[in-house]
């Protein structure tokens, strides 16, 4: 199920035809000639889409007010610096956090900080699934405190780890394609597994004499 979902390239719904098309829609070119156009909401609605379908954010998070135009267009901006600027990428990071605090009235998650960033540039950044990626860092001894809401340091020691975790798994001659496949693999092997219910034994029947 995994290698049919994750390395399908058929299906709109396959990871394959999500990088595809955010890369595509996500261009440097694409975005640009939207800005210029001055059509902000339409990124917005690109980036939506995308998230919408890859199933990466719960739906809640999604459930967000429409800004107002001043707002809408500082974040339509971060989101092109985000993917394609040229300042350190933690500084890029927090802007696109703060713009999207200020359009929506609050802080995105890590999923929805992160997502983006991973499906245009797979080698090269990870989505973050907090919970299971604060697991692996404490596994792997790194001393440090990630905070709930997403900042750029943070973002980095969980980039970090993928990038460890990526180096073990080629070590073991398992490489990974990409960094989609490194947050599979902490995702998959960290979950909890559901407990099993213990047998219910029966007393056998008393037989009488």
């Amino acid at each position: 199920d995994w290698v049919a979902e994750a390395r399908g390239g058929g299906g709109s719904t396959s990871r394959q035809a999500l990088v595809r098309d955010a890369q595509e829609q996500l261009s440097p070119s694409a975005l640009d000639s939207l800005l210029s156009e001055r059509n902000h909401r339409q990124i917005w609605s690109l980036v939506y889409a995308l998230l919408d379908r890859a199933r990466l954010v719960p739906a809640a998070q999604l459930k967000l007010k429409a800004p107002n135009d001043e707002a809408m267009k500082a974040f339509a901006i971060a989101i092109r610096e985000l993917l394609h600027g040229n300042q350190s990428y933690d500084k890029r990071f927090d802007r696109y956090v703060a713009a999207f605090e200020a359009a929506f009235g609050s802080a995105p998650s890590w999923e929805l900080s992160t997502a983006l960033s991973a499906l245009v540039h797979p080698i090269e950044h990870v989505c973050v699934e907090p919970s299971m990626f604060k697991k692996q860092l404490k596994l792997s001894g790194a001393k440090r405190t990630v905070s709930a809401r997403p900042t750029g340091s943070g973002y980095a020691g969980f980039l970090s780890i993928a990038r460890l975790v990526a180096n073990k798994l080629a070590e073991q001659g398992e490489v990974p394609r990409d960094l989609w496949d490194v947050r599979d693999f902490i995702t998959f092997t960290l979950k909890p597994t559901p407990k099993q219910k213990k047998p219910v034994v029966k007393a056998p029947p008393v037989q009488e004499d």
